[in-house]
């Protein structure tokens, strides 16, 4: 698929491993990284890889100077607080905002000539887009990309599900955003089947509206999910396939879960003393959105003979732990992690604890139990 002097479009909010990959697939690949103007950051370690920076369309998107963007917060509320509904680990006013969002900017690059002719003047072979949302694939269409590879970055999405042409099955498989594992009780699957059918309805609506937009502009322009379906030919999913709920899956699927997991470089010597002090530790990450100045301020005092990995569950967390074989503590706050974390705990590598009943006595009792489990 990949062409000697290609150039390669890539959206994603850290695309340098997968930029890394495929330059080495070939010397003459070039890859390209379109990224949002408040990613301005965007980390390319050195590999063969421009950045091309989405402008900023004040039309449709309202800047704040102030703001955190590198911060994640639901509605003002922090990820220790964003509220959950039963069975699903966030709520539909939440999806209704992200795509809102996520139709505004699509509406400013859609109108934006300027931009999509300097995409059209790289004349790339193959786009990589996520499939969090089907119009990455739209705007490759209109600048004359014929062939992409979709990526997930946690799982299968109902999109995904779209391109390899299998239907979900909510009634025995939990969705992305769902708090259950695999192993659910006959009213857990109901629930389960109940909020992805209205979620499929609420994306259809959603996807009509911004179809108007793209046929205003372009009459006759295709349907979303057939156009994903024909452009898409590889579809890969940054999860472990060995921790992953069971599901229908196509020969298309490729799991790439693991790949930014590199073998650990040698330690500087004032933690590695500290880690030589003791028989066991404890490493305590809720990754790079949620603030720790949100958390109960005793959970800054961690126990030090304690040895557990303790994390929000995020997919690279899981990938690391998976990849390095260490029990875990998992408290998920938000979106997939509910998911990854149900799932690390239904094959005995993990406990879980919700964040509504974390404290002291929850986290000790978890860390002993997996101390003992894994001993």
């Amino acid at each position: 698929m990949l062409l000697p002097l290609a150039s390669v479009v890539v959206r994603d909010y850290d695309a340098a491993d997968l930029c890394e990959l495929l330059t080495r697939s070939t010397t003459a690949l070039k890859a390209t990284i379109v990224s949002p103007f408040i990613d301005l950051d965007v980390r390319v370690d050195g590999h063969s890889a421009a950045v091309l920076h989405l402008p900023y369309h004040s039309k449709y998107t309202k800047r704040d100077e102030e703001a955190e963007y590198g911060k994640l917060d639901i509605r003002g509320t922090s990820l220790w607080e964003s509220p959950t509904a039963e069975g699903r680990s966030i709520t539909m006013e939440d999806i209704s905002l992200f795509m809102s969002m996520l139709k505004n900017v699509y509406r400013g690059l859609l109108e934006d000539e300027e931009f999509l002719g300097r995409l059209r003047n790289f004349h790339f072979d193959v786009a990589l887009h996520e499939v969090y949302e089907p119009y990455s694939a739209a705007i490759f269409e209109i600048i004359g990309v014929t062939k992409t590879v979709a990526v997930s970055a946690f799982g299968m999405t109902p999109y995904a599900y779209e391109i390899i042409g299998i239907r979900q099955n909510p009634s025995f498989v939990p969705g992305v955003y769902s708090t259950y594992s695999d192993d659910m009780t006959f009213w857990e699957r109901l629930n389960n089947f109940k909020f992805e059918i209205e979620l499929d309805f609420r994306y259809r609506s959603w996807e009509r509206e911004t179809w108007s937009h793209f046929n205003d502009i372009y009459p006759g322009f295709p349907d979303f999910r057939e156009l994903l379906k024909r452009k898409v030919g590889v579809l890969l999913l940054n999860i472990n396939e060995f921790t992953e709920t069971p599901r229908p899956t196509a020969n298309i699927v490729r799991y790439i879960g693991g790949l930014a997991v590199h073998p650990p470089k040698p330690l500087g010597k004032s933690l590695d003393a500290v880690l030589d002090e003791r028989s066991t530790n404890v490493l305590l990450s809720f990754g790079t959105i949620s603030r720790a100045k949100d958390m109960p301020l005793w959970l800054k005092k961690g126990d030090k003979r304690l040895s557990a990995f303790i994390t929000h569950a995020g997919m690279n967390s899981i990938l690391e732990a998976t990849f390095f074989g260490k029990p875990l503590v998992v408290v998920p706050l938000f979106g997939d992690q509910y998911l990854n974390a149900k799932n690390v705990e239904r094959r005995g590598m993990a406990v879980m604890i919700d964040k509504s009943e974390l404290n002291k006595d929850t986290l000790t009792a978890a860390i002993r139990e997996v101390l003992s489990t894994n001993s």
